[in-house]
């Protein structure tokens, strides 16, 4: 089964987010805080990481920077609100190398395809990284 790792407290708490990902077919790991992702990212099969840029306790750019040193074909899913500065974080997040950006609320079909798209893109990664060696 593809591991997604969740990070936010509106994504976890309020949405049917985990609900919605566990009916397509994915296992999902909650995470609580920012370190919780990164244990995950090294101890568990993570396919995908979908991290809320409105994390109340802040360092999500500083995550998904360092998920990017460390595990630079992990694909990184970022979401942000419908707020004025929510333009500001999906463009700090997409230079840092979050892999796709998306603003909620955003629909089932949306977050589905973009889900998909991104392990479609990383198993399309491995297979010519095992062709060129």
């Amino acid at each position: 089964m593809r591991n997604i790792v969740l990070l936010g407290g509106d994504l976890v708490s309020s949405l049917p987010l985990p609900r919605v990902l566990e009916g397509f077919g994915y296992g999902v790991l909650s995470a609580a805080e920012p370190d919780d992702v990164l244990y995950a990212a090294v101890t568990e099969k993570v396919a995908l990481i979908i991290i809320d840029l409105d994390f109340p306790g802040g360092g999500v750019l500083n995550l998904i920077d360092t998920l990017k040193q460390g595990h630079d074909t992990l694909p990184v899913l970022a979401l942000v609100g419908a707020e004025d500065d929510g333009d500001l974080y999906l463009e700090a997040a997409e230079r840092i190398g979050a892999d796709r950006c998306l603003r909620r609320p955003v629909t089932l079909a949306d977050l589905h395809g973009a889900v998909s798209r991104e392990l479609r893109r990383t198993r399309q990664r491995a297979r010519g990284r095992g062709q060129a060696a």
